[in-house]
């Protein structure tokens, strides 16, 4: 099967009024639109041309449309445009997600219940491709450069006192208790108030987006939180990977991001959602720091640790002969700019994509593309037996 899918919009407080917009030639009506799901997660399965839904067409003949083992897609795709910071977060390893989905399972609560953590029982391994600049939060900075931010962005200096006996964890875990400590509102006030003049300029970026924040977020202690993490910028052309146990929080920009077909985020601030905290702590590793590579050539996969999906990118032009995909596999086309025609190379079936709009091809098709655009292809991966 090749089939256009129709992505689910998803209209978040923090998303673009334009981004997304713009790229798909849909109608700018003054509401931001955050995401587009292409995919079959079951919040919000994307539609096929026939009007079928992708989670159901897979659910039917799982063998002929994944041709890897699996029963059900294991990843999502998405386009993110974010024009405010979205919640700080992690997410959970396998064995964390398993066991946390069990056990909340076994206590009676309610899968959609407000106050749940675990959503299924599966990790969240994501990357984000930038299109434009986008600015991140990621990791937890070292002690000595969170000694630094404490000087630098003028907070309470008792920081570094927890720091120093305690550890970033311990830190962590003091900042966000429901009490919030005297130390955490004077430097919450701090934050408020920062002189950009007097700050470096290697600091200035993060400066500013603490700024940002603050103006909608100003008493949240998710504002410290961020002033104690890497702030990076990434550019088109580079990706990100994310794992288990990274505490990360997107700030502005526009993307493409492929994950793990999982929802499980356990939030740690600037979000009115439930934020777990005792797992949070229990989970983040202080040491986990995002992972920020050059993409690779055209249909060269990125050098991730998943085994949900394969993730590559390709810049068609008219004079090529086209790029042909793997059969065996199942794989999800994202066009970005101009166009690109996928054709059946055993039939004259062909699909042409413009830019924003995505294509579903069976793992059972022979299919080349071609064209003048810039393509993401995320391909299922095959099981191989132990």
């Amino acid at each position: 099967m090749i089939s256009a899918l129709q992505g689910g919009i998803k209209r978040y407080s923090w998303g673009s009024l334009e981004s997304i917009q713009q790229l798909c030639e849909l109608e700018q009506d003054g509401q931001p639109i955050a995401e587009i799901w292409f995919g079959a997660h079951a919040s919000a399965p994307s539609m096929l041309s026939d009007g079928a839904t992708l989670d159901t067409v897979v659910a039917a003949d799982p063998h002929g449309e994944l041709g890897n083992g699996d029963e059900s897609l294991r990843f999502l795709v998405k386009l993110l445009a974010a024009n405010e910071a979205l919640s700080i977060q992690l997410h959970p390893d396998a064995a964390a997600a398993a066991e946390g989905f069990a056990r909340q399972n076994a206590a009676g609560i309610p899968v959609d219940d407000l106050l749940r953590t675990y959503r299924d029982g599966s990790h969240k391994p994501e990357v984000v491709y930038p299109l434009t600049e986008f600015a991140v939060l990621a990791g937890l900075q070292s002690n000595e450069q969170m000694r630094f931010s404490v000087d630098a962005f003028g907070l309470d200096p008792i920081i570094a006192d927890v720091l120093n006996e305690h550890g970033r964890v311990e830190l962590l875990s003091q900042i966000l208790d429901p009490a919030t400590p005297q130390w955490v509102t004077r430097s919450l006030g701090a934050l408020q108030r920062l002189d950009l003049d007097s700050i470096e300029d290697q600091r200035l970026r993060h400066a500013e987006a603490l700024l940002e924040i603050a103006a909608g977020r100003p008493d949240d202690p998710g504002l410290l939180v961020a002033s104690l993490m890497n702030h990076q910028i990434l550019a088109p052309g580079e990706a990100m990977f994310v794992d288990a146990g990274c505490l990360h929080a997107y700030l502005h920009g526009f993307a493409v991001e492929v994950m793990a077909s999982s929802d499980n985020v356990i939030r740690g601030g600037l979000t009115n959602k439930y934020i777990d905290v005792a797992e949070l702590v229990r989970l983040v590793d202080p040491r986990s720091e995002p992972v920020i590579m050059p993409a690779p050539g055209d249909g060269v996969a990125l050098p991730i640790p998943v085994s949900e999906f394969d993730m590559r990118s390709f810049r068609t032009g008219g004079g090529d002969d086209g790029m042909t995909l793997p059969t065996g596999t199942a794989h999800i086309l994202l066009c970005l700019t101009e166009s690109v025609t996928i054709r059946d190379s055993r039939s004259t079936t062909s699909l042409t994509l413009r830019p924003g709009e995505a294509a579903w091809v069976s793992a059972n098709e022979h299919v080349t593309f071609a064209g003048n655009g810039h393509t993401v292809v995320v391909s299922s991966t095959t099981r191989t037996s132990s």
